[in-house]
């Protein structure tokens, strides 16, 4: 379906035909957001092309959302592929005409369809992340409906949850008359009389219609009241490479730990408890994934560290903030089915090849890492090296060529130095569901 619209320079889209807006509750910063009102009504994602050569944030900033280009220069940032693809069912595509308008095509596009997201900054950061990493506290981050100030919001959470007032920090307050509604940052002091994961995520999910919600989300804030740095690790299975995860600090006891999935964190974690993966690609799972998991649970299912947050450097594991629970006091709202299981040494970099009636050209094939099951593939690697990979070194020119069917991928395989034979710090992305990537090609060596 197409909607042929007229932009008007100084006043943007009207928003009977289609509210915009940028997701998550800092101001002014995030992802573009259209309304759709049809059928069942919802916020979905919208890809955005702007032709020729325009600033593409300032067409965002100024033009859609109303933003002053005076008092802030807009900032507009594109992902790459691999675990920075969402699905994007709506994409405006605009130029500028001679009469100063923005005439724009909004289109529909076909369940399913993905794209790089797109980030904009529309307004100076006033909100910064409240943690540098290690343990750190859960933190409502929200934009709420206009009306509360930071003591009645206070005396609100208290009272809900039978708290004291006091223990109930604002770390940020923005009321915002333009949007009817306030931005703010809240947490519980880890010394208050509640377990402050339960009851922050309760503030986000279940009970937000009792705070106003409009958008929130849990992150974290900086934990005085914890231990400095990183804990111990161990590693406890049948053999020293791999098994439950847990950790402690100083004399206390080990707990288990809860994690991302992440192959760079599970590098730096296996470090950490002394073991080795040069040669080998790590692996985290849940221990519900694992049948030997349970010999080597804790007996009372003690949890020390979870509800890992969003790294500020994500090659970083010391940028990373946690929640930290000492033996006997619950502060997180994960339970023992989150628990991880991790090996340090579980596959060594995946075969590639080419799927077609000739050989050395076709789509890309994958063997999922620790089976032997075959996967569609994509990746971002030159078609030199994808060429290498495959065991079809150039002989002449080697070249993507276009593909008019797109597949769904489960095995996103990130670019990365294949000039030895050690691929240990090579990169790649599991897809469950699989996606659907719309820069894939047909690679001919």
């Amino acid at each position: 379906i197409y909607v042929d619209c007229r932009y008007n320079a100084k006043f943007g889209l009207h928003p009977e035909y289609l509210p915009v807006r940028l997701t998550g509750p800092v101001p002014g910063r995030g992802e573009l957001q259209v309304y759709l009102k049809e059928n069942a009504p919802t916020w979905v994602l919208s890809r955005v092309f702007v032709s020729p050569a325009l600033p593409q944030a300032a067409f965002v900033c100024e033009h859609l959302m109303g933003y002053d280009p005076t008092a802030f220069t807009p900032v507009y940032v594109q992902g790459a592929g691999g675990n920075q693809i969402r699905s994007m069912p709506v994409s405006i595509q605009t130029f500028k005409s001679p009469d100063e308008r923005w005439n724009s095509t909004f289109e529909y596009m076909v369940p399913g369809y993905t794209y790089p997201w797109q980030k904009y900054t529309c307004a100076t950061d006033t909100n910064p992340r409240g943690y540098t990493g290690g343990p750190a506290m859960p933190e409502f981050v929200a934009q709420i409906e206009a009306g509360h100030t930071p003591t009645t919001f206070a005396a609100l959470v208290a009272s809900t949850y039978g708290i004291n007032s006091a223990d109930v920090v604002t770390r940020y307050w923005n009321d915002t008359a333009a949007f009817a509604s306030s931005y703010v940052a809240v947490h519980i002091k880890s010394s208050a009389s509640t377990n402050q994961g339960v009851t922050i995520d309760a503030m986000a999910t279940t009970d937000a219609a009792t705070f106003g919600v409009i958008e929130a989300r849990v992150e974290h804030a900086d934990d005085p009241l914890s231990p400095a740095g990183f804990p111990s690790f161990m590693i406890d299975g049948p053999v020293a490479t791999k098994g439950v995860l847990k950790a402690r600090y100083g004399a206390d006891p080990w707990g288990h730990v809860q994690w991302h999935a992440s192959i760079e964190n599970a590098k730096d974690i296996c470090a950490l408890a002394g073991v080795s993966t040069t040669g080998f690609i790590p692996n985290i799972v849940p221990v519900t994934e694992e049948p030997l998991a349970s010999s080597y649970m804790v007996a009372d299912g003690y949890i020390a560290v979870s509800d890992p947050g969003t790294c500020l450097d994500e090659q970083d594991l010391n940028t990373c903030p946690f929640v930290y629970s000492p033996h006997g006091t619950h502060r997180n709202a994960t339970n023992i089915t989150k628990a991880v299981w991790i090996d340090c040494q579980w596959s060594s970099y995946p075969d590639v090849r080419l799927v077609q009636d000739y050989p050395c050209s076709g789509v890309i094939e994958a063997r999922m890492p620790g089976t032997d099951r075959w996967v569609p593939a994509w990746t971002d690697f030159s078609a030199d090296d994808m060429c290498q990979l495959a065991g079809c070194p150039c002989t002449g020119t080697c070249y993507y060529d276009k593909l008019y069917n797109k597949r769904f991928v489960e095995l996103f395989l990130h670019t990365c130095d294949i000039s030895t034979s050690d691929r240990s710090a090579c990169l790649m992305t599991n897809h469950d569901p699989p996606v659907k990537y719309a820069d894939q090609k047909f690679l001919i060596c």
